[in-house]
């Protein structure tokens, strides 16, 4: 028995680190449990300054030293993203805010979440932050995050 696709949005604010992160850890993460045909993972940001850029170096490195590569060009979320996927997950409240002004349909908005609602080390979501000039701990810190996000989203979906 075949599975239908299940699609899921990360969105950060510039597309260009955290969310091309987590999407690519999510990927990641899914095709090592056998569902990397079952998940179509893509990234966006709320601000489009720097659409069609790859992914920050630094981010690029992160994944790299995890096992995974990063191929994803920077875009802008738009309305029609909340028609097109099944989960919409913010990585923080400025995200989640503008994903839900995009649309006043309340099925729509019921698709958008906060990726960190998957974390099962805190009872409350926490935003997954990243400094503007981040060092390598923070970098570490910030895959950390996203891991413990990831494979919480993914246990949620498998059941």
């Amino acid at each position: 028995m075949s599975r239908k696709q299940y699609w899921v949005l990360i969105v950060g604010r510039r597309n260009r680190r955290r969310s091309p992160l987590g999407a690519g850890l999510l990927f990641f993460l899914a095709e090592s449990k056998g569902l990397g045909e079952f998940l179509v993972v893509d990234s966006a940001g709320i601000q489009a300054d720097e659409a069609g850029a790859e992914p920050d170096g630094a981010i690029q490195s992160v994944a790299e030293n995890h096992g995974f590569r990063l191929s994803h060009e920077s875009r802008a979320v738009d309305s029609d993203d909340l028609e097109e996927f099944d989960e919409i997950l913010a990585l923080d409240q400025e995200a989640y805010d503008h994903l839900i002004g995009l649309t006043q349909d309340q099925s729509l908005r019921q698709k958008v979440r906060l990726l960190s609602e998957h974390d099962p080390r805190s009872p409350k979501p926490a935003e997954v932050k990243l400094k503007q000039k981040p060092n390598a701990d923070d970098l570490e810190a910030l895959y950390e995050h996203l891991w413990y996000c990831c494979r919480g989203f993914l246990k949620a979906v498998e059941e």
